[in-house]
């Protein structure tokens, strides 16, 4: 009820722009909408119609904001190829970080979560690898820095969310394990 603009039908998840202003993703709308977090005012920032590129599918699912202000979210749609997207804040303009055929390493099957590191390389978490996959924001290229087979520690369950603190730890949301788990 406050703001103009297109109504929220199934947000996902919410990033802050370095202007203070909120990007969110709407599952429903296949959209990246940009809310002034004072009047309310949302407007569209990538979807079907505004901006060119590969199309959203319908499993937008996490987005963060690069140092550059563009925009990286993770898309769990098979067909298509379960990409990681880049968007140009102010174009809208899709381009593909990583997927099926962009970057080696292993595929991703569920991916969940993303978050940046300090250097500026991309952190998924995968509900089925149950692992902690960096991806080169360059290449796309993807390799697994955490899961039952590397590191010490709990074992992921069902990892959904994760972030990076300050201090470059990585923390990961696990429903399975009903935890937050740190990773070196």
């Amino acid at each position: 009820t406050a703001g103009s603009g297109p109504t929220f039908l199934s947000l996902q998840d919410v990033a802050v722009e370095t202007t203070g202003h909120l990007v969110v993703i709407d599952e429903f709308l296949k959209a990246i909408l940009r809310v002034d977090p004072l009047t309310g005012v949302r407007s569209i920032v990538s979807d079907e119609q505004r901006g060119s590129g590969p199309l959203f599918g319908p499993f937008l699912r996490s987005v963060v904001v690069e140092a550059s202000g563009h925009l990286v979210v993770v898309d769990g749609t098979v067909a298509n190829g379960r990409p990681i997207i880049r968007i140009h804040p102010l174009t809208g303009g899709r381009t593909i970080v990583s997927d099926a055929s962009v970057g080696s390493g292993p595929s991703l099957v569920v991916p969940r979560g993303i978050a940046i590191e300090m250097t500026g390389e991309l952190l998924v978490v995968d509900r089925v690898l149950r692992a902690v996959v960096r991806i080169d924001p360059i290449s796309g290229d993807r390799r697994i820095l955490s899961d039952d087979t590397l590191g010490v520690g709990p074992v992921f369950s069902d990892p959904v969310d994760i972030t990076v603190e300050n201090t470059e730890q990585i923390i990961v949301l696990d429903m399975g394990l009903r935890a937050i788990v740190r990773v070196d």
